[in-house]
């Protein structure tokens, strides 16, 4: 298809950037290097395989003609909402095409990230749920380029204080002045997966609560650990939750424990996602045990306090931004 892969094609190096209209990324390939779609301003849609389990920071800033994500059902690490890409358990939203003008972030959504709008020039207004508890990064410098952007948002909510706080002009999801009245993206007639209804997309399993922490169950029956409510400064990760292993720290997971100074991460963890640790600002001591090989974007931003991080033999992949902001 004329891009460039590694041998065995389980690795997309680079997609020629004068590549035209729908793409689709070889079953094969696992993995996406940052700049793989640099350049790629005429691509309108991507077809993401269910081999797929890595797309590092924002391979997709440049993609201004960029309409629809389209993932496999089978894929255990995205999925594709009303054309946009997000994490599987629909928690983060990982890159909005950027040929959108619009955008309706769905209800259960909880983080999203300026990043994922990198290249989104023609952006003029994003709906946010009630549930978005976290935004990362400044959209008010972000707006200032983008004329007659505006945020549409629940009363009361989080992205009002945020939208305030930033200077960001706003109106409400149930403004009677605002015709638009957007709706949950979806299709009635086939709520379980809008987009492929002939391979219906199996349900996320539900995130469940142990003492302190919150897990999902993977594919392969081990656990990823995706949050932490208690108060504790110096934490020991668990190796077991109700008898099954724990493999992975997910997504922000531990984002934002201002008062975490200390973690302890267990033999048999492999992953740490995206943005698990960011804004711990108290954080200065960590191990990433030998089994480790892989660690998500921003994984430690801000991290300020952080000096000193032993990298195990077995990690491949530190993927963007993933110390930045650690200073010291």
């Amino acid at each position: 298809d004329g891009a460039l892969y590694n041998k065995d094609i389980t690795q997309l190096i680079c997609c020629p950037g004068a590549k035209q209209g729908s793409y689709t990324i070889p079953e094969t390939v696992a993995k996406a290097d940052m700049y793989a779609f640099y350049g790629c301003q005429s691509l309108t849609e991507l077809n993401i395989p269910a081999a797929m389990e890595k797309i590092p920071g924002d391979p997709f800033s440049n993609c201004i003609s960029l309409i629809n994500f389209k993932v496999d059902a089978n894929n255990s690490r995205y999925k594709s909402i009303e054309g946009v890409l997000y994490d599987k358990p629909g928690n983060s939203m990982q890159a909005c095409p950027g040929g959108r003008s619009e955008l309706v972030i769905p209800e259960g959504v909880r983080r999203v990230s300026i990043v994922a709008f990198w290249g989104c020039g023609k952006m003029k207004k994003i709906t946010f749920p009630a549930s978005v508890e976290n935004i990362e990064g400044d959209f008010g410098d972000w707006y200032q380029d983008q004329e007659g952007f505006s945020f549409v948002v629940v009363r009361d909510s989080y992205t009002e204080n945020y939208a305030i706080e930033y200077n960001i002009p706003y109106t409400y999801v149930d403004d009677p002045e605002n015709p638009d009245n957007p709706e949950e993206p979806g299709d009635p007639e086939n709520p379980d997966n809008p987009e492929n209804p002939d391979n219906p997309e199996e349900p996320d399993k539900p995130e469940q609560t142990k003492g302190e922490y919150r897990y999902r169950e993977l594919e392969d029956g081990t656990l990823e650990l995706t949050g932490y409510t208690g108060k504790e400064t110096k934490l020991t990760l668990p190796a077991e939750l109700d008898g099954k292993k724990v493999t992975a720290v997910g997504d922000s997971a531990f984002e934002d424990l201002s008062n975490l100074k200390e973690v302890e991460i267990p033999q048999g963890v492999t992953s740490i996602g995206m943005y698990a640790f960011s804004g711990c600002v108290s954080l200065s001591k960590i191990n990433l045990p030998k089994g480790i090989d892989s660690v998500g974007a921003g994984a430690f931003f801000t991290c300020f306090q952080l000096t000193e991080i032993q990298i195990p033999e077995g990690v491949t992949e530190i993927d963007f931004q993933t110390f930045s902001g650690c200073n010291n």
